[in-house]
């Protein structure tokens, strides 16, 4: 697991390499792209854990879990607290 700066939105370099976007399964399941904010990772949002359910299910092509986490744009990530406990 490559670990990653929680204070950061994913930039295009991190996309591609470490989420690798275009990979089908080995794509990261928490990478999204927020309306002009850019890139975005919800692995510590509850639409984080949302997509953990889409690949227990199967219903996802993108399942990967590569890095430790990025920062989100989305309104659901202001969380208080470490990593740790926002994945809780």
């Amino acid at each position: 697991m490559i670990e990653a700066d929680a204070t950061k939105q994913p930039d295009e370099a991190w996309v591609r390499e470490v989420c690798k976007i275009g990979h089908g399964h080995a794509c990261c399941r928490y990478l999204t792209i927020a309306a002009g904010k850019g890139w975005s990772c919800e692995k510590a949002t509850t639409t984080g854990r949302y997509l953990d359910t889409r690949v227990e299910t199967e219903t996802i092509t993108a399942r990967g879990d590569n890095c430790t986490g990025r920062a989100s744009a989305s309104p659901d990530a202001q969380f208080e607290g470490t990593l740790e406990d926002r994945l809780r």
